[in-house]
């Protein structure tokens, strides 16, 4: 047994009807505590346990709110996981914890990605929301925004500042909000799942293409930044991005470059940090000119 407690593992049990072999955690996961559970009747579970207080006080409703997220997509062509169970305050579990099921897959990408990523984002974007209320947030309110000290034109980042203050209206409906290649999992070169759905809310579609586009061009390049938009763009989404959405998402990286001090020599991927801020720099740069012009 790994960390779980001995009352959310009777919990565990009183929801499936099986008791819990064994629980291994899994790495990645920044606000709550995810763990693999082999049941004795031979299942596979999820248990997401919202045990990082600070993250906790700040949102309380954080189970309840993933647990409705995989409620409302059940029914849909999204795949992710499907919910078992949820205690959102953790009156019996002892802690507020989300209950699903396992995904098998990898995040490592597979070749025809790019159209199966652009299908799928387009695919939770026309997803009915029903009651959903959660509202879309920015990821930098309350943090001073300036340049960073490796910027190469500040210049390029008080205009993006000026740019992310207003951004144009967009078509909005559900998004996924943290909709990024860690996320989804892979299998015989089929998208099996998207996960992480704590931050699901109604608002503008382009944050989550913007959001992918900027990790994307960090992770693997420019070009397949582009690519994936070219992919969504041609399945009639148009009116759902403009250029001055990447702003707003780069923008919204910076309480995140500006948080972790070690940024100055930390690799991403196995790549030197100066890479990879080169290529944010990049796209911010190219996404704060579109701005001034057209979307593509």
């Amino acid at each position: 047994m790994s960390e779980l407690t001995t009352q959310t593992c009777a919990w565990i049990e009183a929801q499936t009807g099986s008791p819990v072999l064994s629980a291994t955690k899994l790495d990645g996961a920044t606000t709550a505590s995810v763990h693999r559970l082999d049941l004795a009747n031979g299942r596979i579970l999820v248990a997401k346990v919202f045990d990082q207080q600070d993250f906790l006080d700040e949102r309380p409703d954080r189970a309840d709110h993933e647990a409705a997220m995989l409620d409302l997509l059940e029914p849909t062509p999204v795949p992710a996981p499907r919910l078992v169970a949820v205690d959102g305050v953790g009156e019996a579990a002892g802690i507020p914890t989300v209950l699903m099921t396992w995904v098998e897959g990898t995040t490592e990408l597979p070749d025809g990605w790019v159209g199966a990523m652009a299908q799928n984002i387009a695919d939770i974007h026309r997803v009915d929301p029903g009651g959903i209320t959660w509202p879309y947030e920015r990821y930098n309110e309350g943090f001073e925004l300036a340049a960073p000290s490796w910027a190469g034109d500040p210049g390029i980042w008080n205009e993006a500042f000026a740019i992310a203050t207003s951004p144009p209206a967009t078509a909005t409906g559900f998004i996924h909000r943290d909709y990024h290649g860690g996320n989804l999992l892979w299998l015989e070169g089929e998208l099996t799942g998207v996960l992480d759905w704590l931050s699901g809310c109604i608002g503008p579609l382009a944050i989550d293409l913007a959001h992918l586009r900027v990790n994307l061009a960090m992770d693997h390049g420019l070009d397949e930044a582009e690519a994936v938009l070219d992919e969504y763009l041609e399945l009639g989404e148009g009116g759902a991005w403009h250029p001055a959405w990447d702003v707003v998402d780069a923008i919204d990286f910076l309480p995140y470059w500006l948080g972790l001090p070690a940024v100055e020599v930390w690799t991403w991927d196995g790549r030197p940090a100066a890479e990879t801020r080169a290529r944010f720099d990049r796209i911010l740069s190219d996404a704060v000119r579109a701005s001034y012009g057209s979307p593509q």
